[in-house]
């Protein structure tokens, strides 16, 4: 009986997350997220191709290392209003200004992977939290079975009393009931 509750308790589990909107948006999401992480490769390795042609020795072909660049702005999803901060810099000025937005840029890099650890030991312990009530009520639901099927036993075992000695039933019936509940 326990493993046929079991099952049904994980059948209706299965149906209800299967058809939550919730599941849908995720399954969304990570499909999303995965075709924009392939266009970002991508774009990454036009541009290391387009480094390497431009260090190469000998005859740097430009208009193939700037297709490359062009190609992998696309799939970068690079607008018109980006780079407009070193739009007008030239020398000096734009060698500061690169290697300032790279050193914040760098530390962004360094928060984001801070931010997944923590986002993966936030989900951890949402886990084991949620195990740790689904095994809690677990037990009550046991303790609870456990107290009626006791108390059933009794009713039953007083009824019989009651049917087959109904002289005695209070006597009897007191007995049985200080029995059961004294443990």
């Amino acid at each position: 009986m326990k493993h046929l509750l079991t099952l049904l308790f994980m059948l209706s589990l299965s149906f209800s997350s299967c058809s939550s909107p919730s599941v849908r948006h995720t399954i969304y999401q990570q499909k999303i997220e995965q075709k924009r992480d392939k266009l970002t490769d991508d774009a990454k390795d036009f541009i290391v191709k387009a480094n390497q042609l431009l260090n190469s020795k000998g005859k740097v072909d430009m208009k193939r290392v700037k297709n490359l660049l062009e190609k992998s702005q696309s799939l970068l999803g690079v607008t018109v209003d980006d780079g407009k901060e070193l739009k007008n810099l030239n020398g000096e000025e734009l060698d500061k200004a690169v290697d300032k937005v790279y050193t914040e840029d760098e530390k962004q890099k360094q928060d984001i992977e801070d931010l997944k650890i923590k986002e993966r030991e936030a989900i951890d312990k949402m886990v084991v939290d949620n195990i740790k009530a689904e095994t809690i009520r677990e037990y009550e639901r046991g303790k609870t079975i456990k107290l009626y099927a006791i108390c059933a036993t009794i009713i039953s075992i007083l009824g019989a009393l009651f049917y087959f000695y109904p002289a005695k039933f209070l006597s009897i019936g007191s007995n049985i009931i200080g029995f059961f509940f004294k443990k």
